[in-house]
């Protein structure tokens, strides 16, 4: 009797839990792998890779954090490997599924059992990043690439480095693919050729080359016929492989294209761009299939399901989508793997918290169950700068480099208006504590003020001689403090206009500034790392209270005053002591840059987000015992 599609995928599921026992672990995956003194973690790291695995039942997500295991049916996480000492860079499963490889850019790859999620073997031997990794046909040796274009090959049996590929002229190579049942390894360069060699002996067999510009992406064909590329020229190329000839050019992505992948059946071709659209290939024809458009920002990857029914695609808005082949539908998305965090804000009563990322989008976060809410999609490239809540919680305010600063209605996600700065960039931007007025720091030097409601500029102070970088007001809003690139620090009345005194004594750019809780208090942040601390009745230079071996992005009064809190380039998060300026504590875990960090309005949470495109909710209650 025929089974329903309900029976089988009942039965599928059962058969993965008994094949893959990490499916018991998806439970709440923002407390997995945490930090000490962590609460939770918001947001799963930057897309670098994806992979299905070969029964389709998993995909693998590589991320700047380490390695999410989604159940494609139930669209779960199970698990988070997290060996890495570094951000990963790439991943690849074994022909059998058994095996999971990972590379980072710390030059170790790791090896994984897939069926319990246990660490096996790490290769040690690597020289620079590892680019990218396949496995050969029989899955017994592994290659791997690096940073100054070695292609290595290691024998899985014993672990160790069998045969070195010469790197040519120092070109970066930047895919790599075995063909199916055969001994060639074909290899992508940023000179537009590709390569293909014997990977057995090591000797090189044939050069292609017709690209105009980095190859990024090739695939074999399942029968090994086709060999398909992609890459700078906008351009995919189908190889025959007997005679290395073009049998076939595909034209119709508007910008480079990043991934290409064929069908289980080798009939269709699936392709990534720059220009936001994943599209599919009728590979005995050319022709254009279909063009998926959904994503809001570049396409970095996609894979086919070998169940042959769906395409996966990574892109950089933060989402990867299943897509129906047949119908173009979106089948499901999965969230949370935003950019990198360049800015943090909490809403005043603490439930909410925004983010503004390397994706061009402000995410707003549930702050306790650390539920990705949604996106606020707008900014036109790929920064938001800054973020801020109405006093109220009703309205975020952003801005970037796109010459626009955004508001947006928090409980609908809607735009509520455009405010447009003849410069570039808007580099930061404040609600005043009545909500009535918004202050921008801008590129030309500017500070801009303007009417929340109505959305007109009030005013425009320009005694800064280059771009503003920071600006805050007093609690009491009675001030507001600009800094900038000139190395000063302006403290202006938001109601008149007046410039009511300036901070000197910084020979360069200030970075950041925060007032203490009290007002009374100015702490910045200059060029030299150095915190100091300015008397804001009088403007006089007051002590330097820390100075800092790497930069600091941003500091932060915690709400009683009583501490400082920085984020930095060192990936750690530092609480200082506003009386003395020793360190009380540091918080590992963030895998690269911290740019922001943000007390709760009680101060029982430090909010830190890391250029690796998370954000650690530190619990600050335990952390100081």
């Amino acid at each position: 009797m025929k089974k329903s599609y309900c029976a089988v995928k009942i039965i599928a599921i059962l058969i993965f839990a008994i094949q893959c026992p990490l499916v018991i672990y998806a439970q709440d995956y923002t407390k997995w792998h945490l930090p000490d003194h962590t609460l939770a973690r918001l947001g799963k790291g930057r897309i670098i890779d994806m992979q299905y695995s070969p029964d389709g039942m998993r995909l693998a997500v590589a991320t700047y954090i380490g390695i999410w295991i989604y159940n494609t049916i139930t669209h779960q996480e199970v698990q988070l490997l997290t060996k890495h000492r570094d951000r990963v860079s790439c991943i690849a499963f074994s022909p059998d599924g058994g095996i999971l490889a990972s590379g980072d850019r710390w030059s170790e790859i790791h090896l994984w059992d897939t069926t319990t999620g246990e660490h096996k073997q790490k290769l040690v031997g690597h020289r620079y990043d590892v680019g990218c990794l396949a496995f050969s046909p029989d899955g017994n040796t592994l290659a791997s690439t690096n940073y100054e274009g070695k292609i290595y090959l290691w024998d899985l049996s014993t672990g160790e480095k069998k045969i070195t590929l010469k790197r040519h002229r120092a070109l970066g190579v930047t895919c790599l693919t075995f063909k199916p049942n055969d001994f060639i390894l074909a290899s992508g360069y940023t000179d537009g050729t590709i390569r293909l060699w014997d990977w057995v002996s090591g000797e090189h067999k044939q050069t292609l080359d017709d690209h105009d510009g980095d190859v990024f992406s090739i695939a074999y064909s399942p029968d090994g016929k086709i060999l398909a590329s992609g890459g700078a020229d906008r351009t995919i190329h189908l190889w025959g492989t007997t005679t290395g000839e073009i049998k076939n050019t595909l034209t119709g992505h508007t910008q480079r294209i990043n991934s290409v992948a064929f069908s289980i059946d080798g009939s269709i071709l699936a392709s990534g761009s720059y220009d936001h659209t994943v599209r599919t290939w009728n590979v005995n024809t050319g022709q254009q299939m279909r063009k998926l458009t959904g994503h809001d920002a570049r396409i970095d990857l996609v894979a086919f399901n070998p169940d042959f029914r769906t395409i996966a695609s990574g892109s950089k808005d933060g989402t990867i989508r299943l897509w129906e082949v047949v119908t173009g539908e979106i089948k499901h998305t999965y969230t949370g793997h935003v950019g990198g965090v360049f800015s943090l804000a909490f809403s005043q009563d603490g439930k909410m918290m925004a983010s503004g990322n390397t994706d061009g989008n402000v995410h707003l976060w549930d702050a306790f169950s650390g539920e990705h809410r949604t996106a606020f999609i707008g900014h036109k490239l790929e920064y938001v700068y800054d973020v801020d809540f109405s006093p109220d919680g009703s309205t975020l305010v952003s801005c970037g480099p796109d010459s626009t600063i955004r508001l947006w209605e928090v409980a609908s996600g809607e735009q509520k208006n455009i405010l447009r700065v003849p410069t570039r960039s808007v580099f930061t931007v404040a609600f005043s504590p009545d909500g009535e007025i918004i202050a921008s720091g801008n590129e030309d030097g500017t500070v801009r003020l303007w009417e929340t409601k109505t959305g007109d500029q009030l005013k425009s102070l320009a005694e800064h001689s280059s771009r503003v970088l920071s600006i805050t007001f007093s609690t009491d809003g009675e001030t507001l403090a600009s800094a900038a690139n000139d190395g000063l620090i302006h403290l202006w009345n938001p109601v008149s206009g007046e410039l009511k005194r300036t901070l000197n004594g910084n020979t360069k750019s200030v970075y950041y500034i925060a007032f203490s809780p009290d007002d009374t208090t100015l702490a910045s942040v200059d060029n030299n790392n150095t915190i100091k601390l300015w008397d804001v009745d009088t403007g006089t230079h007051k002590s330097n209270l820390y100075e800092h071996k790497t930069e600091i992005s941003e500091i932060i009064y915690s709400p009683d005053g009583k501490m400082i809190a920085i984020a930095g380039r060192d990936m750690q998060v530092h609480i200082l002591q506003t009386d003395s300026g020793s360190i009380l504590r540091s918080f590992k875990g963030h895998k690269d840059d911290v740019k922001s960090v943000e007390f709760s309005p009680d101060g029982k949470v430090l909010a830190s987000g890391g250029w690796e495109g998370t954000i650690f909710l530190w619990d600050m209650t335990s952390s100081l015992k």
